[in-house]
């Protein structure tokens, strides 16, 4: 039962999404099911300047858009690769397959190069002799470009296809890895009579677990789980430590073009990430991400999958990555040293499924920093996950986005000081899709949000753990707004509201926070299958394209999409004008104004002079002076000290309860009315000055009524009176003020005389 009263339901749309947006159009196509529920899914969306929207998909065989067919007829029965255009309207307007007729391949990400290029990368299972592979809707069959599967250790490989807005193919290339021995020769599975690999170590060595990015330049930033130790079944090894593998060869479409010489021990642990020119005939560098530690081999189970690349405006390059459970209770004093770094390493603790990582390097491939999402209780040893999958670079605010997920054991929530961090701030985290908020050259937590649920909420089409592990872009940063989907389990609450589920219901949904992390509005895909999967996100101007996976039905406004077993991928439009400009978050405060009727007309005989204004709170009001030469301002005690004008400005700061007051500015006029020309002054002098104390008033016929001495701040700090002596012995150095009011004799008009006093 998915919302038990529709007037409740429409009343919490209502409130818990008050955005304006609208979704445009909504487009689906599935396929037949092969062996699970995620056969059909977008991994990546790229828009033009048009608003076109190219979308890549893996998909299983059958896959139709509509009555339109994606996938040749001769597809098989595995999943292959879908590359598709839509207007700005969501008209289809072309689509592209490559696929294999046994083994299939898979989509990894796609970008876009200037607006008029697009490259995708796509990883694919080498044919074997009596296969073909359907490559861009032809049948695809000059194997000159690439290895056959037999030849070696590795099986699979990398194409990055490059094509223009029409779909017409620029250019591709296939990259192969390959193991090196001591004397040059390329291993093969012949080379070990008869012994194989194990099935599962081959399958992770592949290159299937790779990402890329482009940066301004067109160059590509690749990175690949170096899994460079592989373990025999009758027990013998192949590794650099050992040396049994001297180097990996990189074949370009066919040919050995780049060759690594690994320095260092590295196991399937590790990643390396290699920097290619565009058309990959330069091999910039490689830099793997980890040093050799003797902890590789004896307690880390499993691997590390990267789930993101991203490249800033100075080259600066962001790594995230995943890393599995540790094998033993030893590895929590274990400390992974970074590569290329004496002061930086990942840490590993025994309780935890998964570790999220983010490394940031510069451009020399040092690390600057790293942060891990570390959970903070040594005394629960449940095992638990917290992993990264998506970033977002805002360069505007010079900050980087993660987004993850953080789940637990049921012992979690009985431990009350259990509690996550990074970098040594505290989140608070229980079953939680998250994302927080780095100064990207610094790596310190500024926020942090989360999509708030008792049970679980995640970013990913499972409920947790290893299975969770993705690598689309599902987060959006842009004006002030951090946008993510998100897949969560009976109730979630968001803003004031509590969306209230059935306890077996999942639900799917668009969230929107500011950048400090407070919810702005809620989108309810009304779906409810615990096999959804959340898609890829991007915005231009006003208009956001998200895409996902669904299991069951969904509404997506006005759209409705019935699910699939398979998954029915989707692609919508989301228009929404307020995205264009910064999100400015409502105040709800009371507001407050300042109240002064004072008139600020006073001759230098009136000083000191108490200002009047109130504010309607009740608190405090502060005053500034624009001419400390003239007025100066201790409290709201107002100090003449000469003539002349100014602006006077009264203000009343804001707190918990009350909005900051509108300032009131008053001009401030000081004149000579009742008082002798001051030019006077010149008759008297101040002697000692510098003094080390005693002053003496020196000056013809002058009869002092009164000193005040003031220091810079227009304090008042002593007064002295029917005297010319005056002593300042106690106070401390500086420089002071000393006002003087004096007669001369004979004459009943008062004269006010300024002067500068140095005590030492």
């Amino acid at each position: 039962m998915k919302k038990a009263i529709s007037i409740i339901a429409t009343l919490l749309w209502i409130i818990i999404a008050p955005a304006q947006g609208r979704f445009d159009w909504v487009q689906s196509w599935t396929g037949s099911p092969v062996s699970g529920s995620h056969e059909n899914q977008i991994v990546s969306t790229v828009v033009d300047s048009e608003g076109n929207v190219y979308a890549l998909g893996t998909f299983s065989a059958g896959g139709h858009f509509g009555n339109t067919e994606i996938l040749p007829s001769a597809a098989g029965t595995q999943t292959h690769v879908v590359v598709a255009k839509f207007s700005a309207n969501g008209e289809l307007l072309w689509h592209k397959a490559v696929s294999n007729q046994r083994l299939g391949g898979r989509a990894h990400s796609m970008s876009i190069i200037g607006d008029t290029s697009i490259v995708c990368m796509t990883t694919f299972t080498l044919p074997s002799s009596n296969a073909s592979l359907y490559f861009w809707d032809s049948t695809f069959r000059d194997r000159s470009a690439f290895i056959g599967n037999t030849q070696f250790m590795l099986g699979l490989g990398n194409c990055f296809i490059y094509f223009d807005k029409d779909g017409n193919m620029k250019k591709q290339h296939f990259l192969q890895l390959a193991l090196v021995d001591s004397t040059g020769h390329i291993m093969s599975r012949g080379d070990f009579q008869g012994y194989e690999p194990l099935m599962n170590i081959i399958a992770d060595g592949s290159l299937s677990r790779d990402l890329f990015n482009v940066d301004k330049y067109g160059n590509i930033y690749l990175c690949r789980q170096a899994y460079d130790i592989f373990t025999y079944d009758d027990g013998r090894t192949l590794s650099v430590q050992d040396g049994t593998i001297a180097a990996l060869k990189i074949y370009v479409d066919g040919q050995p073009t780049h060759t690594i010489y690994p320095d260092q021990r590295y196991n399937k642990w590790n990643h390396i990430v290699m920097k290619f020119s565009p058309d990959f005939d330069s091999l910039y560098w490689s830099h793997y991400i980890f040093k050799a530690d003797s902890n590789y081999n004896t307690h880390i189970l499993g691997t590390s999958y990267v789930t993101s690349i991203n490249i800033d405006n100075d080259d600066n390059f962001y790594i995230t990555l995943n890393c599995s459970q540790a094998r033993d209770s030893i590895i929590n004093k274990a400390n992974i040293p970074l590569n290329k770094s004496d002061s930086l390493f990942f840490h590993f603790r025994h309780s935890e499924l998964w570790h999220g990582c983010m490394i940031a390097f510069n451009q020399s491939q040092e690390p600057i920093y790293i942060r891990k999402l570390t959970y903070g209780d040594t005394s629960c040893t449940t095992s638990h996950s917290h992993s990264f999958f998506s970033t977002a670079i805002d360069e505007e605010s010079c900050s980087i986005f993660l987004l993850g997920k953080a789940t637990f054991g049921d012992r979690f929530n009985s431990i009350p000081s259990a509690q996550f961090s990074i970098g040594g701030d505290s989140l608070d985290l229980r079953y939680n899709a998250f994302w927080c908020r780095l100064d990207k050259t610094t790596g310190r937590l500024l926020s942090y949000g989360k999509a708030r649920s008792d049970v679980l909420t995640t970013i990913s089409g499972s409920a947790g753990g290893a299975s969770g592990i993705c690598t689309l872009t599902n987060l959006v940063v842009h004006n002030n707004r951090v946008i993510s989907e998100v897949h969560y389990q009976r109730d979630i609450s968001f803003l004031d509201t509590t969306i209230m589920m059935a306890s077996t219901d999942w639900g799917l949904g668009m969230m929107m926070w500011d950048y400090d992390g407070n919810e702005i509005g809620y989108v309810d895909f009304q779906s409810n299958s615990p096999t959804n999967l959340c898609g890829s996100m991007l915005l231009q101007d006003s208009v956001l394209y998200l895409a996902g996976t669904l299991t069951s039905d969904a509404d997506l406004g006005e759209h409705h999409i019935y699910g699939s077993g398979a998954g029915r991928a989707f692609v919508a439009k989301y228009v929404d004008t307020a995205f264009m400009h910064p999100y400015v978050r409502p105040d709800l405060r009371e507001p407050q104004s300042i109240i002064w009727n004072q008139d600020l007309n006073f001759s230098l005989a009136d000083s000191p002079v108490t200002l009047t204004a109130t504010s309607t709170s009740g608190l405090p009001v502060s005053y500034s002076s624009s001419d400390t030469s003239i007025a100066r301002i201790d409290g709201s005690t107002l100090h003449l000290l000469a003539g002349g004008s100014c602006t006077i400005l009264a203000t009343c700061p804001d707190n918990d309860y009350y909005q900051p007051a509108a300032p009131v500015s008053k001009t401030l006029t000081v004149g000579q009315s009742g008082i002798a020309d001051i030019s006077s002054a010149a008759l008297i002098q101040l002697y000692p000055n510098p003094t080390t104390g005693k002053i003496r008033v020196i000056g013809e016929s002058v009869m002092v009524s009164e000193i005040q001495v003031l220091d810079l701040h227009g304090r008042l700090i002593a007064v002295f009176e029917k005297t010319d002596k005056f002593d300042l012995s106690a106070i401390p150095a500086g420089v002071y003020f000393v006002r003087i009011k004096s007669k001369l004799d004979g004459s009943t008009l008062e004269r006010v005389t300024f002067h500068k006093l140095i005590k030492k």
